[in-house]
């Protein structure tokens, strides 16, 4: 369409339609990789799973519109966008978001600007910005690996200010209990490959779901 996303979902169904997108790799879109907005008047639902979204000019994956939004994205991979490697934009909007791998994006790894987002058992590794950013809206987040090779402030929590650390966070927001924050030790996440090595701190380390 017009927008230039790889995928946006506004017109591929109505409003109550469940659209599953699956097993697809998305890259160098002139927008975000994939949209998913909700029409005005009714509740969308859609899930996105096993996808590998790199590249672009905008980020990986965007969940808005004026309609009430549910999007699940499970298994994918989201690395080197120009932009967010999830971000939720408006109120009405819902993200559950688990077995993720988020890396080296150019901005935030998942930035809640509103609405509501459930994260776990996600990897946020190397983002640009914050590994999580919440500006408004409801977080539920656990059993994550949120690792900053940079160090430095790598959280933020609305009206609470920066985060340097796990532990930091955890006393801001009370989430994230049993998250870790340690190299997952990809295997070759230069040539795409985000499988984890024999001892990474990420293998067993999350919740069945």
């Amino acid at each position: 369409g017009g927008d230039n996303n790889g995928i946006g979902t506004g017109a591929l169904g109505a409003p109550s339609t469940p659209i599953l997108i699956s097993g697809v790799e998305i890259y160098g879109s002139g927008n975000e990789n994939i949209e998913t907005y909700g029409p005005s008047g009714g509740t969308s639902n859609v899930t996105i799973t096993n996808c590998y979204l790199h590249g672009g000019k905008a980020g990986g994956i965007r969940v808005s519109g004026p309609g009430t939004m549910n999007t699940t994205a499970t298994y994918n991979t989201i690395s080197s966008t120009a932009g967010n490697g999830i971000v939720v934009s408006t109120a009405t909007s819902v993200l559950v978001a688990y077995n993720n791998t988020i890396y080296n994006n150019a901005a935030q790894g998942v930035y809640l600007q509103t609405g509501n987002a459930m994260l776990e058992n996600n990897i946020l590794y190397a983002n640009g910005g914050y590994e999580i950013e919440t500006d408004a809206g409801t977080l539920t987040s656990n059993y994550n690996d949120i690792y900053h090779l940079a160090g430095g402030n790598y959280m933020y929590y609305q009206g609470l200010g920066n985060s340097q650390g796990l532990a930091s966070w955890r006393t801001k927001t009370s989430q994230d209990a049993a998250s870790i924050s340690s190299n997952p030790l990809f295997n070759n996440p230069s040539g795409g490959d985000f499988t984890l090595r024999s001892g990474s701190p990420g293998i067993g380390a999350g919740v069945y779901i």
